[in-house]
């Protein structure tokens, strides 16, 4: 049995929501087919936990204090807990939950406990439910009864009393297939109207999850760049195109950045030695600062070198967006193919790392010297890239080493995306990646002409097909958007409401991407 948690706090559920009046799409969809990986089997339990009956008397009162534990599969953290009911052997709680789940192929178990001021809390029941009876998608109900501990085989059973449970399964699987199916005008229309950090890094999760990340990406850079005029002014607003870029890379870079350059972030910050150049900085009089200038140049050479010796090492991900990008932009842009890579690899993944490794989790205790040292490092590594000179006197003396540097960029970069391998796109954890099909159905709830759009959708799933299969398309997919709007907007709302543990272990670097 796992081991109770004592002082969670419980939160009032919010109103009773009555499902059964919202009509569920079961008829085939156009593009039922489509593989979207593990999101195939997640989705959300709806468990709305109504009153037991005749329960253990476990205090002197003839009485209990009762209250239960929710836990999914084999796993020992709870998921959830109702409140406590107090002096009562017939508990009422209609209180509601909503539980995220990673496949509806597991059992729930419930535990049921007695409350105790003083001394541990006293087992009343156990009872679990095989999920796999909500998969069509009608909600049951059920009466259980209550047991002992299912891992001690009593012979003489005791009454512990029923438990009386509604269950709904609210699979994610239709909805995601709606917006990520390939050339869904929903798609298109999510890319032209929100243009956020929080929901390019939940595009890109859930397209990385589906398998659709790449071809996604190309239209979207496509769109940026036939609507952009002059190179100088591509990919440098606050376009979706940008934001895409970077949530790629900080999704799937990152350990591959404390692989080739984590050492030398560290180092430069524990041991900055001297590196300043900028002669207002320095004690009047100073005369070693041409050695600075040669002992930075330095530390840029091996930082460069370590980033080029990771080259076969890359995420084939990233490799491939570079692919991506030299193709798009050289189409319209020839000149500008090679920069348009390092605005990617360097502008917006390898420098802001450099700049504040600790906000990365690379360095812990970044110090002022350190700060300041990585700042040059960055800057030089920057203007490289960009191909420029510098305005600040104190490093135009560096101009030189930049123009010394850029045929050698030039040649990664056009390395990065040299590519002939297929794209195998690592998975993000669950706990990762399912709040980000949330944050994706929630734009998804606020786009406002997706009733209007119905009839290019089943037109772009069906070209061709005889008119009773296209009513019938058209009709499973205005059921399929009626669903999200009624049914996960009230589920958010529950889930919003209460309280849920969480488990997930903190990976500083995800961590931070996704705040």
């Amino acid at each position: 049995m796992p081991k109770k948690k004592k002082g969670k706090k419980c939160v009032e559920s919010p109103p009773a929501i009555d499902f059964s009046e919202v009509p569920v799409a079961l008829a085939q969809l156009p593009f039922e087919n489509f593989d979207i990986g593990r999101i195939q089997h997640m989705g959300k339990l709806y468990i709305k936990f109504v009153e037991a009956v005749g329960v253990l008397a476990c205090d002197v009162t003839g009485t209990s204090d009762p209250y239960c534990v929710f836990y999914l599969g084999d796993d020992e953290e709870e998921a959830l807990k109702t409140s406590v009911i107090y002096t009562t052997l017939n508990p009422v709680w209609n209180e509601e939950y909503v539980l995220n789940c990673t496949t509806i192929a597991q059992l729930l178990n419930i535990y049921m406990w007695d409350q105790d001021n003083i001394g541990k809390d006293d087992f009343m029941g156990y009872c679990g439910i095989d999920l796999r009876d909500l998969i069509h998608g009608r909600e049951v109900r059920e009466m259980l009864k209550l047991s002992s501990n299912p891992k001690k085989n009593k012979k003489k059973e005791k009454d512990r009393g029923t438990l009386n449970l509604a269950l709904h399964w609210f699979p994610y699987s239709r909805i995601v297939k709606l917006i990520c199916v390939e050339d869904s005008p929903v798609m298109r229309l999510f890319c032209e109207s929100f243009k956020t950090e929080e929901f390019a890094r939940a595009l890109v999760s859930v397209c990385g999850e589906v398998g659709c990340l790449m071809n996604i990406s190309e239209n979207i850079l496509k769109k940026e760049v036939e609507e952009t005029l002059h190179a100088q002014t591509l990919f440098r607003g606050d376009s979706l195109g940008t934001k895409l870029q970077k949530a790629v890379c900080h999704l799937y870079g990152l350990d591959w950045i404390d692989e080739t350059i984590g050492d030398l972030l560290r180092e430069f910050n524990d041991n900055p030695g001297n590196f300043e150049v900028d002669e207002t900085r320095l004690e009047p009089g100073y005369q070693n600062i041409e050695s600075n200038r040669n002992f930075l140049r330095g530390n840029v050479m091996r930082l460069i070198e370590a980033v080029e010796s990771g080259l076969e090492t890359c995420p084939i991900i990233i490799r491939q967006l570079c692919a991506t990008l030299k193709n798009v932009v050289g189409s319209k842009f020839p000149d500008a193919s090679t920069s348009s890579i390092g605005g990617f690899v360097f502008l917006r993944f390898i420098c802001p790392v450099i700049f504040q490794p600790d906000q990365f989790g690379f360095v812990e205790n970044l110090n002022d010297e350190g700060r300041r040292h990585l700042v040059l490092l960055a800057k030089i590594i920057q203007n490289i890239s960009n191909g420029v000179h510098f305005k600040q006197p104190a490093m135009q003396v560096f101009d030189t080493f930049v123009d010394d540097l850029l045929p050698r960029f030039d040649n990664f970069l056009n390395n990065m995306a040299n590519v002939s391998e297929d794209v195998i796109i690592p998975k993000l954890p669950e706990d990762i990646l399912m709040p980000q099909i949330d944050v994706l159905i929630k734009h998804f709830m606020e786009l406002q002409e997706v009733d209007t759009k119905v009839d290019d959708l089943y037109g772009a799933f069906m070209p061709g097909c005889d008119e009773e299969r296209i009513i019938m398309a058209k009709k499973n997919i205005s059921m399929v958007i009626g669903d999200v709007e009624m049914r996960f907007r009230r589920l958010y709302a529950i889930a919003d409401a209460q309280e849920v543990p969480k488990k997930r272990k903190k990976n500083r670097r995800l961590d931070w991407v996704f705040t």
